[in-house]
């Protein structure tokens, strides 16, 4: 397990990563594989977030997820207020 964590912390594994969240939406076969692959990026990265939190520093922070909750919350009003655009897909309008 150690070894494959320390691969993925690699500049270039980092990069690569990168590079595949940027260009996944323009080969995905739908919108909703756009869709998943965009919710488990957002929790990777709270999930991220919340490990350097607790696990490196050892403390307890709610603000974490009151943080994440602000978010979800304006990204669904945007996501409300700009389903009327026509012609725009789902993935454009995050």
């Amino acid at each position: 397990m150690f070894k494959v964590a320390s691969l993925l912390m690699t500049p270039a594994a980092k990069y690569l990563m990168l590079a595949f969240a940027i260009l996944f939406p323009l080969v995905a076969a739908n919108e909703y594989q756009v869709y998943v692959m965009a919710t488990a990026f957002v929790w990777a990265i709270a999930v991220y977030g919340l490990n350097i939190i607790t696990g490196f520093c050892g403390q307890l922070n709610l603000a974490h997820g009151g943080f994440f909750a602000i978010g979800a919350y304006t990204l669904g009003l945007l996501t409300a207020t700009m389903a009327g655009v026509s012609g725009l897909p789902s993935w454009v309008r995050w």
